[in-house]
C-alpha cells in the first residue's frame, strides 16, 4: 500500500471509531412517546391480575406472559384503562377499575370496600419492547402525585427487564418529591422493559408520576461502513 493509500485508510478507519463512538440518544421516552396506539414506538399500556404478581417488597420476579393490554382509551382525558365504566371512574356502571395509565401517571387498582371499585388487585404497567441489542440507559423519576383526600396508602414501583427487577421503590402516600434512577441495562431484541406500580391496601387516590427515557449508541449502518471505507480506497486510487 503506497503512502497516500495508507493515510486514507488511517483516516477512513479513524472516522468510522469516531462516528462508532459512545454517543448516547435517545430511543425511547415514555412520555413524548405516549399515543392512543397499543404497540406505536414499542410501548404497550396494560396490566397483571394480583395473582400472578410474584413481586413483593422489592424481591421477586414478574411472568412476562402475564401481561394483559389494555383495550380501552379515552380520548377526552387521554389515558387507557379497561373500559368505559373504568374511564369515568364508575358513571353508575359497576364494577369498575381504578387501573389507567396516561402519558405521565400510572395508578394500580385495588379494592375500595363501600364503593363500586372492583375487587381485585391489578398491577399497571408501561412496556416498551427493544428493537435493538446492546446497552441501553434508563433513566426517570417516580413520585407521589395528590389526588385528594385521603391521600391512599403509597405504592410499590418497579423498574423491570425481562420480569427481573432492575429497580425498586416504595411510594409512600405523601412523598411528592420522589426519587429519580438511572440504569445501565443489556437488552436484546425483544428484551421488555417495564414501570410496574402495584397498590396496597386502599387503591384511592394513589396515582403516581413514572416516567422514563431509554437512551443507546449510535453506530453506523454496515451500508454507512461499507461506503466509507471505499470512500479511502477511492481516494488512494485517484492520488496514485
Amino acid at each position: 500500500m503506497n503512502r497516500l493509500l495508507q493515510t486514507s485508510a488511517i483516516a477512513a478507519g479513524t472516522l468510522l471509531a469516531s462516528t462508532a463512538s459512545a454517543e448516547l440518544v435517545t430511543i425511547a421516552n415514555s412520555i413524548a412517546d405516549f399515543s392512543n396506539t397499543q404497540g406505536l414506538n414499542g410501548w404497550s399500556y396494560g396490566w397483571y391480575t394480583g395473582d400472578t404478581i410474584g413481586l413483593d417488597d422489592g424481591a421477586g420476579t414478574l411472568d412476562t406472559s402475564e401481561f394483559q393490554a389494555f383495550g380501552h382509551y379515552d380520548s377526552a382525558i387521554n389515558w387507557w384503562t379497561h373500559d368505559a365504566a373504568s374511564a369515568a371512574s364508575g358513571s353508575g356502571a359497576t364494577p369498575f377499575f381504578l387501573t389507567v395509565i396516561t402519558a405521565e401517571l400510572i395508578h394500580a387498582n385495588t379494592a375500595i370496600p363501600g364503593t363500586g371499585v372492583a375487587n381485585e388487585s391489578r398491577w399497571a404497567s408501561r412496556r416498551w419492547t427493544s428493537d435493538m441489542s446492546g446497552q441501553v440507559q434508563v433513566t426517570g423519576e417516580i413520585s407521589k402525585v395528590d389526588q385528594g383526600t385521603p391521600a391512599g396508602d403509597g405504592v410499590d414501583a418497579y423498574v423491570l427487564i425481562d420480569g427481573e427487577i432492575a429497580f425498586y421503590y416504595a411510594l409512600s402516600p405523601t412523598d411528592y418529591q420522589g426519587t429519580s434512577f438511572d440504569l445501565l441495562l443489556d437488552v436484546s431484541e425483544g428484551s421488555l422493559i417495564e414501570l410496574v406500580v402495584g397498590g396496597n391496601e386502599n387503591g384511592l387516590n394513589d396515582a403516581a408520576r413514572f416516567t422514563a427515557n431509554i437512551a443507546g449508541d449510535v453506530v453506523p449502518a454496515p451500508g454507512a461502513v461499507a461506503l466509507l471505507g471505499m470512500g479511502g480506497v477511492l481516494i488512494g486510487r485517484r492520488r496514485r
